[in-house]
């Protein structure tokens, strides 16, 4: 943020300072989808059903939220495939990379919350067992 806030204010920044890097491992739940596909589902106690259905539940809302911000930081980076330097960035191409770039952290710390439920999910269903 603070690099496009010096473009914006027609300070000079190194051409290789604003970079995107990104990279989501999805999280399988390939274990659950064939116990339900196979209709071994009923075989299970009702609690580990439950336990097992919470689980699987926190981490699609995780892997959303991460493909989300995948799709956030893609989008962000448009302006800069745009133009060959930052230098060519226009007032608008800059404005639209800050917005971009400031949904994309809003992003960040909502995927950071969701995932930090995780663990507890875990333990939760680990100390069920």
């Amino acid at each position: 943020m603070d690099i496009l806030h010096k473009l914006r204010a027609h300070q000079t920044v190194a051409p290789d300072s604003l970079r995107f890097y990104w990279q989501w491992s999805s999280m399988e739940d390939s274990a659950w989808q064939t116990a339900r596909e196979a209709a071994a589902i009923p075989l299970f106690p009702t609690w580990q059903i439950q336990g097992y259905s919470s689980v699987y539940g926190q981490q699609a809302l995780v892997n959303s939220a991460g493909i989300a911000l995948s799709r956030q930081i893609t989008e962000a980076a448009i302006p800069l495939r745009v133009e060959p330097t930052l230098a060519a960035l226009s007032r608008s191409q800059i404005d639209e990379l800050l917005r971009s770039c400031a949904s994309a952290i809003n992003q960040i710390d909502y995927t950071q919350s969701v995932a930090a439920t995780l663990d507890p999910t875990y333990n939760k269903a680990l100390d069920a067992l």
